[in-house]
């Protein structure tokens, strides 16, 4: 379990102590915080003992019962999808 994963207030701007230049380097870092955050969860449920049990018992997961993690990937995937398509908008404004 993650730290601060009962935690609701959850900010995708925690523990942000600057922001880079450009819209490039913030999504840049955003895919990298993504990537990063898939790869420990993915690498800690293959490495769990009920890993091949979960495989064959797949269970449905509410966003009441998501874990604090998942809801944080979601909302950095969300944001990152939002910054893409805020610079494709000032591309054709350009």
């Amino acid at each position: 379990m993650g730290s601060g994963e009962g935690n609701s207030h959850f900010s995708v701007f925690d523990g942000v102590k600057t922001f880079p230049l450009t819209l490039e380097a913030l999504m840049a870092e955003i895919n990298t915080a993504i990537t990063n955050l898939g790869y420990a969860r993915t690498t800690a449920l293959l490495d769990s003992p009920s890993s091949s049990s979960m495989t064959r018992n797949r269970v449905r997961i509410r966003p009441s019962t998501m874990p604090g993690w998942m809801m944080r990937l979601i909302k950095l995937v969300v944001l990152h999808w939002l910054l893409a398509s805020l610079m494709k908008l000032f591309r054709l404004l350009i």
